[in-house]
C-alpha cells in the first residue's frame, strides 16, 4: 500500500517515540487525512512482530469502519461488539468501549498494543479508568489518534498521554493538495445568541433557529444551486425532519436521518446523487466518509472547536469533479466564543467574527479570507495602540508638577508624608489622586495629604467652571 508523505512521517515518528520508551503516544490528523489507515498500518507492523493489538472505538459505526478497512489491508480482525465476540486466537481485535466496559471478563487477555480511535474522548474519567484497568503490565503500548486536540472542558490530552508524536493541520493539508480548499459564505441572517455556560443545549438552539427556519431553507437553496451533495446539521430530530420538508417545498430532493431509524437507503441515495440534501442530528459527525459532500451547513451554534472541525471535515475529502467545499454559516451575534469558519485557521475570536461579517452574502476562499482579515485586524490593533500612545504622550506633555500648580493657583500645600500613617495625617484617597491625575497634576512620590488634595481639586474644578 502506498502512503502519503505525511502518513509515512507519522509512522516514523511513532516508531521513534517507541524506541525512546514513550508508551502513550498521541497523533493529530485532521478529518480526511486517513488516520484510520495510519493506525491500521501501525497495527499491521505490530502484528508482524508477533504482538497482539486491541483497537477501541466509542461508536459501533467506527468499529465496523475500522474492521472493514483492516480486512481491505489484508488483516483478519475479531470484533467485540454487542453479541459479537472475538476468538481468543484473534491477535487483532476491534471493539466498542461500551461492550467491553459492560463485560469486563472480555478483556482478561493481554494485548501488547492498544489503539484508541477518536482519542479526544479518552480524557473522561470513565475512559481513563477503563484504559488503566486493561492491564498492569509496564511494557504495554497505547496509541491515541484524533482529528483535534480540543476539548470543551479544556482538559489537555497530554495530562494522560505522554507525548504528541505527530500532528499536521488542516491548512497544511489543503496547501499540499491532500484536502480540498474551503469556500465560505455567511447567510444574510443574523441570529442573536444568549450567554450560556458550556455548549448550548439542543432545545435552546432549536428555539433560536425555529422562527427563521423557512428563511434559512430558502437562503440555503439559493446558495447551493451549483452544489451536488449538501449535508445539514440541526439540533433536534423533529426540526431536522421539518427542515428537509421545507427544502422539498423549494423543489429539491432532501432526506432526514438520525440514530433512531434505518438510514441505509437514504445514505445510498445521497451517495449516488438521487438525494441532494441530507439533514441529520449528531449521526454524521464521526465515522462517516463520503467524499462527494461538497457543501456543509451547520445550523446550530457550536462552541466546541473539535466538533466544528469534525462537521466541516465531512466535506474536505477530494472527489472527482469537486473543486472546493462550500461552508455555509449563520451570522451568530454574541460576545461569547463560538466556532466559526475562520476558527479552522485561527483561534482569535475577533478575527473569526470579522471574517464572518465580510463573507455575508459572498463566497470567499477561507484561507485567503483568514489571511486578509488577520492582516486587517493587525493593522487596526496597531492603529489603536498608536492612538493610545499618542493620547498618553499628549497627557504627559500637559502634566504639571505639584509645586508649579500650587504657585500658579496660590495654594500653600502641606508637606508630603513619606510613609502613610506615620504622621497621623490622613493621606489623599485613591479617588482624589485619580481626579488630580485627570487634571494632569503630577503627585510627588511621598504623596499628599487629604486636605491638600481637597484644596487642589477645588481649584481644578473652579478652573473648569
Amino acid at each position: 500500500m502506498i502512503f502519503r508523505p505525511y502518513q509515512n512521517e507519522c509512522l516514523k515518528a511513532l516508531a521513534l517515540g517507541r524506541r525512546h520508551m514513550f508508551s502513550r503516544q498521541l497523533t493529530f490528523l485532521p478529518t480526511g487525512a486517513g488516520k484510520t489507515v495510519v493506525f491500521l498500518e501501525y497495527a499491521r507492523r505490530a502484528l508482524a512482530a508477533w504482538k497482539s493489538v486491541l483497537i477501541l472505538a466509542h461508536r459501533e459505526d467506527l468499529v465496523i469502519q475500522a474492521a472493514e478497512k483492516a480486512r481491505a489491508m489484508g488483516m483478519q480482525p475479531g470484533i467485540e461488539m454487542d453479541q459479537q465476540q472475538a476468538s481468543p486466537d484473534d491477535r487483532l481485535v476491534v471493539a466498542s468501549v461500551a461492550s467491553l466496559w459492560g463485560a469486563r471478563n472480555r478483556v482478561r487477555r493481554e494485548f501488547d498494543l492498544i489503539i484508541v480511535d477518536e482519542a479526544h474522548h479518552s480524557m473522561s474519567p470513565k475512559w481513563k479508568r477503563f484504559l488503566e484497568s486493561l492491564s498492569p503490565r509496564f511494557d504495554k503500548e497505547y496509541l491515541g489518534v484524533t482529528a483535534t486536540p480540543f476539548r470543551m472542558d479544556r482538559q489537555k490530552l497530554t495530562d494522560w498521554w505522554e507525548q504528541v508524536a505527530y500532528e499536521i493541520s488542516l491548512p497544511e493539508l489543503i496547501a499540499q493538495g491532500y484536502l480540498c480548499r474551503i469556500m465560505v459564505q455567511c447567510l444574510p441572517l443574523a441570529v442573536n445568541l444568549p450567554a450560556v455556560s458550556g455548549e448550548m443545549p439542543p432545545e435552546q438552539a432549536d428555539a433560536i433557529i425555529t422562527p427563521i427556519l423557512r428563511d434559512i431553507a430558502k437562503a440555503v437553496v439559493d446558495a447551493t444551486r451549483d452544489r451536488r451533495s449538501v449535508v445539514v446539521f440541526l439540533p433536534l430530530i423533529e426540526t431536522s425532519r421539518r427542515f428537509a420538508a421545507m427544502l422539498r417545498d423549494h423543489g429539491v430532493t432532501a432526506e432526514h436521518v438520525d440514530g433512531t431509524m434505518e438510514r441505509e437507503q437514504a445514505m445510498t441515495d445521497f451517495r449516488e446523487g438521487r438525494v441532494k440534501f441530507l439533514c441529520n442530528v449528531a449521526v454524521l459527525t464521526e465515522g462517516w466518509d463520503e467524499p462527494c459532500v461538497d457543501c456543509v451547513v451547520p445550523l446550530r451554534p457550536i462552541k466546541s472547536t473539535s466538533l466544528y472541525q469534525q462537521i466541516v471535515g465531512r466535506g474536505t475529502r477530494l472527489f472527482s469533479g469537486k473543486d472546493h467545499l462550500l461552508l455555509l454559516d449563520l451570522l451568530w451575534q454574541t460576545k461569547q466564543h463560538y466556532a466559526r469558519a475562520a476558527t479552522l485557521f485561527s483561534d482569535d475570536p475577533e478575527l473569526a467574527y470579522m471574517a464572518a461579517k465580510q463573507s455575508v452574502g459572498r463566497k470567499l476562499d477561507l484561507q485567503d479570507l483568514a489571511t486578509e482579515t488577520q492582516r486587517a485586524l493587525r493593522i487596526a490593533r496597531e492603529m489603536a495602540l498608536a492612538r493610545k500612545a499618542k493620547a498618553e504622550a499628549k497627557r504627559a506633555a500637559y502634566t504639571i508638577s505639584l509645586e508649579d500648580f500650587c504657585k500658579r493657583h496660590h495654594v500653600n500645600p502641606a508637606p508630603p508624608v513619606p510613609v502613610s500613617g506615620t504622621s497621623g495625617t490622613p493621606m489623599a484617597t485613591e479617588k482624589q489622586l485619580a481626579i488630580l491625575k485627570r487634571f494632569h497634576v503630577k503627585i510627588p512620590e511621598g504623596g499628599i495629604t487629604r486636605a491638600t488634595a481637597s484644596t487642589l481639586m477645588s481649584r481644578c474644578l473652579a478652573r473648569r467652571r
